[in-house]
């Protein structure tokens, strides 16, 4: 470790051109990067469960087979048309209706009641505090997106902060009297400053989640570190730098340090933003940043960041891996990071559970193979089946039918009809419509079913 002068304010000691800078920058991706090789394993699974939401089937998709590999001869859905049953859709709609039924009854979202007489006069008033900034954070979304992330992929994942947001305050300044004798006249000038200040819970995609590799998601609390990635532009950064009263610094060096990185296409999202500090809209567009932001329990003496020897949690946000851009202590009492992680199917001692999605995609896949097959057994016979002799009709009448579907007799034909021996029934022969799937119909509705009593899902 470099010696340090502890005295230098933190964003002077971490310039990018600093040692220290790149040592802790190692150190902080590292662990990242831990967490991402974790949270790979499972990402394939979400972006399946994503494609089923959306009712997409990928035609070009090879079959799998019992043993995982793929059968490179054999295609997922060997149908020329296909669609998707909305069974798990449909499941997971419901229960997610009964979730925010249940926690959106109430106004406000959450209440509180004292446990003696001596306490309802100030649980009153906290109520209210937590009813503005329910409001103002957008409590009831906040909390339909955790649920819905949490019945989709297994784990729904929230950050929940302290929001100041910054600008311009329309502030009344007494000003001297024109005339001597008046009274001062008023005037409003605009002053930067705190517009307002509230709790803030933001929902954090699966995709973009880096917890520690060592414990269970549902446990955030007794891992080392955790983390989440988000996407900001320039002017989010400015409104926010230590000048601003805000957290960031080292914001004059994002472009010179810009590593030029395109967003992770495997973030799950269908954002297309594009190269992060080069895609420019004008000259006065600095372009869109990847910033990581982990709390990560240390000793300040190995890191370098103090002369402390006792763990604490910090805070860290840097941009395109490439510059810190934020570094403090836990600025809250309860030392705890500020993440909760909520699953619809938990099990303490497995590191990721599935959600009711991927527990449905069997009897889903089953599903749909029963009502596409029945709907190809349907448009096989309604495209007019038939044996004909195409000495005797026309072939082209037959396979390409005009608007009133005429079929031409060929001269041969002709004859034979003239001849009064034949008639034209021996000419054309319709095959008999066998409906041999309707069976299938009744399977489906049994399986949906069985869905929703594995889901716990009611009509």
């Amino acid at each position: 470790m470099p010696e340090i002068d502890l005295d230098a304010p933190l964003s002077a000691r971490l310039d990018p051109s600093k040692a220290l800078h790149q040592e802790i920058l190692t150190k902080l991706t590292s662990r990242r990067d831990a967490a991402e090789s974790h949270t790979g394993s499972r990402k394939t699974q979400w972006r399946q469960t994503n494609n089923k939401m959306r009712m997409h089937i990928d035609l070009t998709k090879d079959a799998k087979k019992a043993d995982g590999s793929t059968d490179s001869d054999t295609k997922e859905m060997p149908f020329d048309r296909a669609i998707v049953v909305p069974a798990s859709y449909s499941i997971l709609r419901v229960l997610l209706t009964q979730l925010m039924s249940i926690f959106g009854s109430r106004e406000p979202l959450i209440q509180l009641r004292g446990r003696g007489p001596e306490d309802v006069e100030p649980a009153k008033v906290l109520e209210s505090m937590f009813g503005y900034d329910l409001t103002e954070m957008n409590a009831f979304g906040s909390l339909y997106a955790l649920c819905q992330d949490s019945l989709k992929f297994g784990c729904g994942i929230m950050y929940d902060s302290w929001h100041s947001e910054m600008g311009n305050n329309i502030v009344p300044v007494e000003k001297p009297a024109l005339i001597p004798g008046m009274p001062p006249s008023m005037a409003y000038e605009k002053q930067w400053g705190t517009v307002k200040e509230h709790n803030l819970w933001t929902p954090i995609n699966p995709f973009d989640f880096f917890p520690d590799p060592r414990v269970p998601v549902s446990a955030p609390q007794e891992g080392e570190f955790i983390g989440h990635r988000f996407y900001r532009g320039h002017m989010y950064l400015a409104e926010r730098a230590q000048n601003n009263e805000g957290p960031y610094f080292n914001i004059e060096h994002l472009r010179d340090h810009s590593s030029g990185k395109n967003r992770d296409e495997d973030d799950g999202t269908d954002l297309g933003i594009g190269g992060f500090g080069q895609v420019e809209i004008d000259e006065l567009d600095k372009g869109t940043y990847q910033l990581d932001h982990f709390q990560v329990k240390l000793i300040p003496a190995e890191w370098g960041l103090g002369i402390g020897t006792n763990p604490e949690i910090w805070w860290f946000t840097w941009a395109n891996d490439a510059v810190i851009i934020r570094a403090h202590p836990c600025p809250y009492d309860h030392q705890q990071f500020t993440y909760s992680v909520a699953e619809s199917d938990p099990d303490f001692h497995s590191a990721f559970n599935p959600g009711i999605v991927e527990s449905l995609d069997g009897l889903q896949r089953y599903i749909d193979w029963l009502y596409n097959s029945h709907l190809q057994n349907l448009m096989r016979h309604l495209n007019d089946a038939m044996i004909f002799a195409p000495a005797l009709v026309e072939e082209g009448d037959i396979t390409n039918p005009g608007a009133a579907r005429h079929v031409r007799l060929t001269q041969l034909g002709e004859e034979l009809i003239m001849s009064g021996g034949h008639g034209i029934e021996q000419f054309v022969h319709q095959l008999p419509v066998q409906d041999v799937t309707s069976p299938h119909l009744a399977a489906v509705g049994n399986l949906f079913q069985l869905a929703q009593r594995m889901s716990a899902a009611n009509d």
